[in-house]
């Protein structure tokens, strides 16, 4: 017990790391490269991360769930959960790809097209990484998602501000979230033991996707329902707009997947150990309720507060129409913890 303890104290320290410091990189990129660009330009990127992120849900998160969840989980389960997600992430990148002019129909926006068409390359990637995280949440070895975030981050952010300053316009923000999950991939697949094996098991595929579609459908519905804001924005306005609303969900967002993520990601695997001892379960996610919440309330009203100095010293004068979106988010994220 003091083992898992210590394992827990762990996780959650290297996780936290792993989250401030990728979003500390990321978020400084993100300023630079509002500077550079114009908010259209975000809004391209941002009309098509709707149907990509919807697509990612498929592909990372009832897969990896099914095994970070399995008390026993074995290297032919591994195995069987990457092929299954790998075929179906380039499943859905060719109807994403098929489908490419009708989405830029749409929008009314033909510029999309070539867009759509490379940004949705981050699916099979994707798959790919899911595995790989498992592996890493299952030996709570979190240590290792740090480096690689934190290289991966930097490395896609150099690319995307070098793009950017040499007038690449959209196609700087679309290599930059491109690269950004190949370098994690190419990073932990140097840093842990884990490869995927040409084995296959129909009969174990059938157990872990009963418990994994569950979880799939669940992240499938809020993640559904969190993009179609940015959908009906996209559909109904125009790009600049939905770059507004995006760039003021940033700052919320910012600190919600800080404190969330953070607990969630390390509090998961644990709670699997507890499968069978449902007092245990609803005693630890209480605990985390109230830590994330003791956090995030004071944070986020005081956000609220302060939004437009904030907007006009990071981002200029020519963000500041997201300034309401973001009071509206930073109250909404209080009570969405």
């Amino acid at each position: 017990m003091v083992k898992s303890k210590a394992s827990i104290f762990s996780g959650f320290f290297w996780k936290f790391n792993e989250q401030i410091t990728g979003q500390l990189v990321s978020f400084i990129v993100s300023i630079v490269l509002a500077r550079i660009l114009a908010p259209k330009e975000y809004g391209v990127v941002a009309l098509v991360n709707v149907f990509v992120i919807i697509m990612e849900v498929f592909v990372t998160t009832g897969f990896s769930s099914a095994l970070i969840q399995k008390k026993n989980a074995t290297r032919l389960d591994f195995s069987t959960l990457f092929h299954c997600s790998l075929v179906f992430s380039i499943f859905l990148y060719i109807i994403i790809f098929l489908c490419s002019g009708l989405i830029a129909r749409f929008y009314h926006n033909d510029d999309l097209i070539p867009v759509i068409k490379v940004l949705s390359l981050r699916l099979p990637i994707s798959a790919f990484n899911s595995i790989q995280m498992a592996y890493v949440s299952r030996h709570m070895a979190f240590k290792k998602i740090f480096s690689s975030t934190t290289i991966a981050t930097v490395a896609s952010g150099v690319l995307g501000i070098a793009l950017a300053y040499m007038n690449f316009g959209v196609w700087a923000l679309v290599w930059q979230g491109l690269t950004s999950v190949l370098f994690q991939t190419l990073v932990l697949f140097l840093e842990i033991p884990w490869r995927p094996y040409l084995e296959f098991s129909i009969s174990e595929a059938k157990v872990l996707m009963n418990y994994g579609w569950k979880v799939l459908a669940a992240n499938f519905l809020g993640t559904f329902f969190l993009q179609f804001r940015s959908l009906i924005i996209g559909r109904f306005y125009n790009a600049a707009d939905l770059a507004y609303y995006n760039r003021g969900s940033r700052f919320p967002e910012l600190i919600s997947n800080n404190v969330d993520g953070t607990i969630s990601s390390v509090l998961f695997p644990a709670l699997s150990q507890y499968s069978d001892n449902l007092d245990k379960l609803k005693e630890m996610t209480r605990r985390s309720m109230r830590m994330s919440s003791f956090v995030i309330f004071p944070l986020m009203f005081g956000m609220a507060v302060a939004a437009k100095p904030i907007t006009i010293l990071l981002l200029t004068k020519k963000w500041l129409p997201s300034v309401p979106f973001m009071q509206c988010l930073c109250i909404a994220f209080c009570f969405s913890t």
